[in-house]
């Protein structure tokens, strides 16, 4: 019996098409996340009465950008959704960590422990969406 002598290549492609992935994803709700802030301080910009509850605002676009990074990033990767949800979460949450830390010249407010907190839920809930919606071979 003859054997294959191939190379394994399947693990270093395993391993760069999840890391393509997860980079993908979060860069990709880091632009999702500026956009909507964009438009959001443009709509506040022309209302007054609607400027007094900014923070739940970008709250909103946390979650939007967030679940679908997570969606993303499980569609992408060959991990399982949560995984991947909680992976792309914590590369999304580092590059938003550094973006904030450059806008607010090295501070960062007390209450960003929530805004993380719902990155990284939305991106597992995301990532199980995505995960459930994938084919199935």
């Amino acid at each position: 019996m003859r054997k294959n002598n191939k190379p394994k290549s399947k693990n270093s492609s395993f391993l760069s098409k999840n890391i393509i992935g997860i980079t993908l994803s979060s860069v990709i709700s880091i632009i999702i996340l500026a956009l909507l802030t964009a438009v959001i301080s443009l709509i506040l910009l022309k209302s007054e009465k609607l400027a007094d509850n900014y923070i739940s605002y970008f709250y909103f676009s946390a979650v939007l950008s967030s679940f679908i990074g997570g969606f993303i990033s499980s569609k992408s990767c060959t991990l399982k959704g949560i995984l991947s949800g909680l992976i792309s979460s914590l590369a999304f949450n580092l590059i938003l960590t550094i973006i904030l830390l450059l806008v607010s010249r090295g501070h960062i407010r007390a209450d960003s422990c929530i805004l993380y907190t719902i990155a990284t839920v939305f991106f597992v809930l995301g990532g199980i969406t995505g995960a459930n919606t994938k084919r199935r071979k």
